[in-house]
């Protein structure tokens, strides 16, 4: 049994009622996230701590859209002395869920020693050459890895990338708890990872306004990887899959889901 004991961190939470009518009051558990968090606690919490950036772009498929954003990332790497790396891909989303990906085509999935390193990496690469490909949404995290694969190389792996906004009364913490379970009931799921966004965790305690725009409202992101399409497949239409999403989907105020094979 894989033993996920140690990646939820606490959510504290308060309650409340909410008046629903003939003085009739409904109580609520209201759970503080994270991602809601002072900018200036996270900060120092985090600032030495690995980050990923996830960028989703809305591009016309070309010949060229994959060698571009290579490119970005070659660059952006040199920028940080190599201690980045990089996968990017289009959109592969199942058929069932194309409608999910808000448009998005290609993604790139940055992963940095902290940071700092990433941001110097990015910001050095815009004021020297101006030619990054702009993203449509970026959200940066620290990731909790629930499940790391074994023996499978990232470049060929599918990554299934759920990006999500909670109702303010959900109950955040059994959401996470019931996403991180299904890694003990669906073998397909070779790599699962998640976090919310860190965006405007800045070390000086000021959020970053403009950054915090572009995670477009989400709040929290989870990656799960898969050896291949059909891994995938299975995945989606797997029983405890299916029982999750029912419990899931009424507590979402939004959600996007965007699949690539890294190359």
């Amino acid at each position: 049994m894989l033993d996920v004991s140690g990646a939820i961190p606490p959510f504290d939470a308060v309650h409340g009622v909410i008046n629903v009518g003939n003085t009739t009051y409904h109580e609520l558990l209201f759970e503080t996230k994270p991602c809601s968090a002072s900018t200036g606690d996270a900060a120092q919490r985090y600032e030495h701590a690995s980050v990923k950036r996830v960028q989703m772009y809305k591009l016309e498929e070309g010949s060229d859209t994959i060698n571009t954003l290579k490119s970005d990332g070659l660059r952006a790497m040199r920028s940080a002395g190599g201690s980045i790396t990089h996968l990017l891909g289009s959109c592969q989303n199942h058929e069932s869920e194309l409608q999910f990906s808000q448009g998005m085509t290609h993604v790139m999935l940055v992963d940095s020693p902290n940071i700092g390193v990433l941001r110097k990496a990015m910001e050095a690469e815009k004021g020297a050459t101006n030619t990054m490909t702009s993203p449509s949404l970026v959200f940066d995290f620290h990731p909790h890895i629930v499940k790391v694969p074994e023996g499978q190389s990232s470049v060929g792996a599918l990554k299934h990338v759920v990006l999500i906004k909670f109702n303010v009364d959900a109950p955040v913490g059994k959401l996470v708890a019931g996403y991180i379970e299904l890694t003990t009931k669906i073998d397909e799921m070779k790599g699962f990872e998640w976090g919310p966004f860190a965006n405007n965790f800045n070390v000086d305690g000021a959020g970053d306004e403009a950054e915090v725009q572009l995670t477009n409202g989400f709040e929290y992101v989870f990656i799960t990887t898969f050896e291949s399409v059909a891994d995938r497949n299975t995945y989606l239409f797997h029983q405890a899959h299916k029982d999750y999403v029912d419990f899931l989907v009424p507590n979402i105020e939004n959600f996007a889901v965007v699949d690539f094979v890294a190359v």
